[in-house]
């Protein structure tokens, strides 16, 4: 946790410089929570991906320009993604597509101890 504040403060530093500002670029510091079992994992990844088209600022989880939701279904490079994470969560990018719209209708029953830490977020 320690080294993610690190980096989001020299991260801003270095913004700051580079853009002639000053001040926080980030709203509070960096939290984290534990994920402690693979549902609560695959829960996760649905959630952020959906989470434009919950707040109503984007159609549909592909159109969010700022999501890498695209490269995990294979429609878009994206060098950071792991494709054995989808794999070994998911079985395949068909399957998480699936989770993901499943998400989206409000029909996943959310696993033991999801909604009090979706609820803690918001």
């Amino acid at each position: 946790q320690k080294l993610v504040g690190r980096i989001f403060g020299s991260y801003s530093q270095s913004f700051n410089l580079t853009y002639g500002r000053s001040g926080t670029l980030f709203e509070g510091p960096f939290e984290s929570r534990h994920v402690g079992n693979d549902a609560y994992l695959r829960h996760l990844c649905c959630y952020i991906h959906a989470n434009a088209v919950r707040h109503t600022i984007a159609l549909a989880p592909e159109l969010w320009p700022y999501s890498n939701y695209r490269g995990w279904l294979g429609q878009r490079d994206d060098d950071l993604l792991d494709r054995a994470f989808i794999e070994t969560y998911f079985l395949d990018i068909s399957h998480y597509q699936a989770a993901v719209r499943t998400y989206l209708t409000g029909q996943v029953a959310l696993p033991p101890g999801i909604k009090r830490f979706l609820d803690s977020l918001e």
